[in-house]
């Protein structure tokens, strides 16, 4: 049903979007495993919103579909509202082993939520800072 009603759609306007800049994101919550290869297919450069809790992991995606999107997001937002901050910062190292193959934009697996203590978001900064440099 997705390929029937919505990806004509998805494959339109990115083509439209394309016409008018040079690259085309799509953000979508939740676990659409099933829809990245549709996603490649109808011309979009970029995913964001890898939602953790809802399988859709990183690493696995980008050893599935490699570079053919970029990936953006790698820190689940699950772990910087409800983690602690050594947890944030294992999440950002291992984030930031991951995009250092290359083709990810790091940052939350979506939005900075409300909620997040402040002490995680200075946590997800500063390990950042500390292991971003390749």
């Amino acid at each position: 049903m997705f390929r029937e009603f919505c990806f004509p759609a998805i494959r339109e306007r990115t083509q439209h979007v394309k016409r008018h800049t040079k690259y085309a994101f799509l953000h979508s919550c939740g676990n659409t495993w099933p829809l990245i290869e549709m996603f490649i297919e109808a011309g979009l450069d970029g995913y964001q919103s890898l939602q953790t809790g809802a399988g859709m992991d990183i690493d696995k995606l980008r050893e599935k579909f490699g570079t053919k999107l970029v990936w953006w997001g790698g820190i689940p937002v699950e772990t910087l509202v409800k983690g602690t901050a050594d947890e944030v910062r294992r999440d950002v190292r291992r984030a930031c082993k991951i995009a250092k193959r290359g083709g990810v934009i790091l940052g939350p697996s979506h939005s900075i939520a409300y909620g997040m203590p402040y002490e995680n978001f200075l946590a997800m900064l500063d390990e950042f800072d500390r292991c971003a440099w390749y």
